[in-house]
C-alpha cells in the first residue's frame, strides 16, 4: 500500500508523540519528574528501563553491589539505614546505563572513594546519595560519558565530588565529556567539584555550596556552563586552567566573616605539561550578572600568582545550548533558601557529623 504525503506526516508525528513518552517515562522512573529544565543533565536517562535491583545495607554484600554495578544495564535502588564504610577499592568501573538511587533509604557513604567509572561508563544516573569523609566520591579519571549528578550531599570530601578527567596525561587522551551537576550540596569542605581535563560539554547548575576551602569549581581544558549556584562562605573560588572557556553567570556569592571569599583564584595547577601542555594556566572566563553579597570592600574579583593568564573575554559561544539561567533577584536571601531547599538528599535527612 502506497503511502502519500499527508499519511506520512501524521506518521512522523505518532513516531515522535511515541519518543516523547519514552522520555517522560524515563524522567518517571527515575523518580525525576521534571517541572522544566533541570540542567542539561536532564536528558540522561541512566538506568530507566532496565531491571530495577534493590541493594539492601546489611543483607546483601559490596561484592554482590560490585557485579551489578559493573555489568551495567541496571537501576540499582540502596534501601536501608545506617553507613556503609568501603574498603580501600571503590566500586566500578560501572558498566553502561546505570542509575544509582539512594532516595529509598538512608545510607551514609564513608571511605576514600566509593564509584569509579570507567571508558565503557555511558549514561549515568547519580542520585540520592550521601557522602562523607571521602576522597574523591565519584572518580571519572578513567572515563564516563554523558554523567548527570544531581540530588546528593556531599561534605567533608578531602579532595572533590566528584572529579572528571579528560586530555592530557603523558600522551594519553581519555574520555570524559558531558558531565552535569545540579541540584547537589556541597560541604561544610575543604574542596567542592573538581573537572580536571578536557569536557566537552559540562554544567554545574543550582547547587549549594557552603563552607568550601576551594573549588567552586575547579575546571581545566573545556567548555563549562557554570550558573545559579549559591557559594555562602568560601576562600578561593572559582579556578579554570588550560584554555577552558567558562560562561559562570547569574550565580549568588555570600561573603562570610572568617573566609577569604576570592570569587576567581588562579594560581599553580599541579601537574603541570604532564596535565595541559607547555602554556597550561591560560583560560578564558565570560563572567556575567554575578551577584556578590556582604562585605567586599577588600575584594578583588581575581587573585592568584597567575592571574595574569587568565582572559576576561564573553565573545565566544558555547558549543552547546546554555542553560536556562534566572538572573539573581533582589531578595537573595529568598534566592538562597530556594536553592538550599533544593538541594542535597530528599528531606536532607544528611546531617553534618
Amino acid at each position: 500500500m502506497a503511502i502519500d504525503g499527508k499519511m506520512f506526516v501524521v506518521l512522523l508525528f505518532v513516531l515522535f508523540l511515541i519518543e516523547q513518552a519514552k522520555i517522560s517515562y524515563c524522567y518517571d522512573c527515575n523518580g525525576l519528574v521534571l517541572n522544566g529544565p533541570e540542567a542539561d543533565g536532564a536528558y540522561i536517562s541512566g538506568g530507566c528501563g532496565q531491571p530495577v535491583v534493590d541493594w539492601r545495607l546489611g543483607k546483601d554484600s559490596i561484592e554482590n553491589l560490585q557485579q551489578i554495578l559493573r555489568k551495567g544495564n541496571v537501576h540499582v535502588r540502596l534501601r536501608g539505614q545506617g553507613t556503609l564504610a568501603l574498603p580501600e577499592k571503590c566500586l566500578g568501573p560501572l558498566g553502561p546505563n546505570v542509575t544509582m538511587d539512594g532516595t529509598k533509604g538512608r545510607i551514609r557513604i564513608t571511605g576514600p572513594k566509593f564509584v569509579h567509572l570507567g571508558p565503557k561508563s555511558r549514561n549515568i544516573l547519580i542520585t540520592g546519595l550521601c557522602f562523607s569523609f571521602n576522597e574523591n566520591a565519584i572518580d571519572m579519571t578513567d572515563g564516563g560519558e554523558k554523567v548527570w549528578v544531581t540530588r546528593n550531599t556531599f561534605y567533608n570530601t578531602s579532595f572533590g565530588s566528584p572529579t572528571a578527567f579528560r586530555g592530557y596525561d603523558k600522551g594519553r587522551t581519555r574520555g570524559t565529556r558531558e558531565i552535569h551537576l545540579s541540584r547537589n550540596w556541597y560541604g561544610p569542605s575543604r574542596f567542592g567539584p573538581g573537572f580536571f581535563g578536557g569536557i566537552d560539554h559540562a554544567s554545574v547548575y543550582l547547587n549549594y555550596m557552603v563552607d568550601i576551602g576551594t573549588r567552586t569549581p575547579s575546571v581545566n581544558t573545556g567548555r563549562f556552563h557554570v550558573c545559579n549556584n549559591v557559594i555562602e562562605g568560601w576562600d578561593l573560588g572559582f579556578q579554570s586552567h588550560c584554555y577552558a572557556h567558562n560562561l559562570i553567570e547569574k550565580n549568588l556569592m555570600i561573603v562570610k566573616e572568617g573566609w577569604k571569599s576570592r570569587p576567581i583564584f588562579a594560581g599553580p595547577l599541579r601537574g603541570g605539561d604532564d596535565t595541559c601542555g607547555d602554556d597550561y594556566e591560560r583560560s578564558t572566563i565570560c563572567w556575567k550578572d554575578n551577584k556578590i553579597v556582604g562585605n567586599k570592600s577588600e575584594i578583588a574579583l581575581l587573585s592568584g600568582a597567575n592571574k595574569h593568564m587568565v582572559k576576561f573575554d564573553c565573545d565566544w559561544e558555547l558549543p552547546f545550548e546554555p542553560l536556562p539561567c534566572k538572573k539573581i533577584p533582589q531578595d537573595t536571601d529568598k534566592f538562597r533558601d530556594l536553592v538550599r531547599k533544593m538541594a542535597g538528599v530528599p528531606n536532607h535527612w544528611c546531617d553534618f557529623e
